[in-house]
């Protein structure tokens, strides 16, 4: 997918943002985060509805994650990047920009016997447990030091409960994990902050 004039959508969320999206993320004060939160409700507007961009009509369910009578929903955005995905099945997605992150944060979020891995593989896991953890309606302060990734597998408490994908690029880790093994894809845009705004799948 490419866009063309996303600058100008950005301008006019009405067009493509819900209603919930669009009082929510006019009470967000910093301009960027409030663009990538539109830049995110912009990628399942995509997904939802291809070139129209119709507003996506979802609604939260008890768990507290999105869906709509076309299915499961989950969305992210990072610095950078926003991701969003509709499927048959209970779904979750996470993108976050490549960096550090602090020990301190890691202590919280990965298990143990996880610490001793590469520094490279940390955040990649830290990615699919929130993706997870999305899926589940957990959110990430649900037990992330409970969920163990191995092979694509995903276990909570040593129990399979889900299944990874990959959607990494050069400049961010992108994880999708669903209930059942499945392929499904996601929409993958360049965050509004950035000059160019397309999908990077």
């Amino acid at each position: 997918m490419n866009i063309a004039g996303c600058e100008k959508l950005l301008e006019c969320p009405e067009r493509f943002c819900s209603e919930g999206r669009l009082f929510s993320a006019a009470r967000i004060a910093d301009e960027k985060k409030r663009l990538q939160s539109y830049a995110a409700e912009l990628a399942l507007s995509y997904a939802m509805s291809g070139d129209k961009l119709l507003p996506p009509e979802y609604r939260y369910a008890e768990n507290g994650g999105p869906v709509s009578d076309q299915g499961f929903i989950s969305l992210s955005h990072t610095m950078g990047f926003a991701a969003a995905v509709v499927s048959d099945m209970p779904c979750g997605i996470d993108i976050e920009l490549k960096r550090e992150v602090s020990p301190a944060a890691l202590h919280r979020l990965l298990a143990p016997a996880e610490l001793s891995l590469p520094e490279g593989e940390l955040l990649p896991r830290f990615v699919t447990k929130e993706a997870f953890l999305k899926m589940t309606g957990a959110g990430v302060f649900g037990g992330a030091d409970r969920v163990y990734e191995t092979g694509g597998r995903v276990f909570l408490r040593g129990v399979l409960a889900g299944f990874a994908s990959s959607f990494d690029s050069a400049e961010y880790f992108c994880r999708l994990v669903t209930a059942r093994r499945a392929l499904v894809s996601p929409v993958i845009l360049k965050s509004p902050d950035l000059p160019a705004f397309s999908e990077v799948l």
